[in-house]
């Protein structure tokens, strides 16, 4: 029985079902219509229907009292909520920000995740300059390549912008960017 588990328990780990294992031998695919000390793959019954191995691995609930439990503590199963979602990443970000940040995000500061693409034109500056995008309220800044040609942007943390008198990432209040060109 041991080579037999491990072989389950590493196809497991994959989403594989071992389709040689007879129904029922290791908690997988396990079916409890009843939901009355269900088969639970190892250790004793249980109330939860069909758990499979530490919770369930595809054991199926059909009276519906704990759901598909996927792995242990409902990780990667539908823990049956009732369809209810949390904030989005977006969301989480912008109250992280405004926790930790002085400001509203997005108008006291921008909160770009990419360099923009903007109208800086780099065929006036030096090369290795460092020069603070004003189109991108400073938080994106470009360093020159030869011939004026476009170098290199990068993109400062939100919450920060580039400081053109100390050509550094700098807390939004810092520096004022509409004087950034006052010091290319």
């Amino acid at each position: 029985l041991l080579p037999a588990l491990a072989k389950a328990q590493n196809l497991a780990k994959y989403g594989i079902i071992d389709q040689q294992a007879p129904l029922g031998t290791y908690g997988f695919n396990n079916n409890n219509n009843n939901n009355n000390n269900g088969n639970n793959g190892f250790g004793s019954g249980s109330n939860n229907g069909n758990n499979g191995l530490g919770g369930g691995l595809n054991g199926n609930n059909n009276n519906g009292n704990n759901g598909n439990n996927g792995f242990v503590g409902g990780l990667n199963g539908n823990v049956g909520i009732g369809g209810v979602s949390g904030p989005s990443v977006e969301e989480v970000n912008l109250k992280m920000l405004r926790g930790s940040v002085p400001g509203t995000p997005g108008v006291d500061y921008p909160i770009f995740s990419q360099a923009p693409i903007t109208n800086f034109d780099c065929s006036d500056k030096i090369f290795g300059g460092y020069y603070a995008d004003v189109d991108a309220q400073c938080q994106s800044f470009h360093i020159c390549g030869r011939d004026g040609g476009q170098g290199w942007s990068f993109i400062c943390p939100n919450g920060t912008i580039f400081n053109q008198a100390y050509l550094i990432c700098d807390w939004w209040f810092n520096f004022d960017c509409t004087q950034a060109q006052a010091f290319y």
